[in-house]
């Protein structure tokens, strides 16, 4: 995966690198909403941890739909060539 990053456009890069901070401004949330709960530290981790699994799962589809629609378009290129 990390040869197809290197041989991808700047934009690609670019969301990437936006969905990552995402996730992390979503798990940074989940912290500070685990300080102010007054959450033990077993909770605020597993809040934590919950809320960045999730926002992964959801940039992990988000990449992937990207790349499959690119596919679809060279894959309909090559039909009508």
């Amino acid at each position: 995966m990390c040869n197809g990053l290197k041989t991808t456009s700047r934009g690609v890069e670019r969301t990437t690198f936006a969905l990552l901070m995402a996730v992390m401004a979503v798990a940074e949330v989940a912290f500070v909403f685990g300080l102010i709960a007054r959450l033990s530290w077993q909770a605020c981790a597993l809040v934590v941890l919950v809320a960045t699994t999730l926002a992964a799962g959801a940039v992990f589809t988000v990449v992937e739909m990207q790349r499959l629609a690119k596919e679809g378009l060279k894959a309909g290129r090559m039909r009508g060539a």
